[in-house]
């Protein structure tokens, strides 16, 4: 599992991820709304995979089994209190992780 380091001082930030395990580039742009819902965008080697995924608290964010595929794994904001993701609250009460899929498949085997 890879703890993702955001700013609590931007409500729209963009990012990339490149991780030892996977040999692509994963691009993440998080946005959010006026009504205050967080999404996020996110492409490999500049290639949208998906867009505007609502992020949702302690659960993985994105359920097409083909971006998962694309990936090498998912994304989860683990928040206090299943309070939803807001950036005033990254580092302290909300924080994004990045599991690869066989921490997934680990995770799924022994619930």
């Amino acid at each position: 599992m890879y703890d993702i380091e955001l700013s609590n001082e931007y409500a729209n930030q963009e990012f990339s991820l490149q991780i030892d395990e996977i040999p692509n580039i994963i691009n993440v742009l998080l946005q959010t709304t006026p009504a205050g819902a967080l999404l996020m965008t996110l492409s490999i080697n500049s290639n949208i995979l998906g867009s505007a995924f609502i992020c949702a608290p302690n659960r993985l964010l994105v359920e097409q089994n083909y971006i998962i595929e694309q990936l090498g794994g998912n994304f989860i904001f683990q928040c206090e209190n299943d309070i939803y993701p807001n950036y005033n609250d990254f580092g302290t009460k909300c924080n994004l992780k990045f599991l690869l899929s066989s921490e997934i498949a680990e995770i799924q085997a022994n619930a």
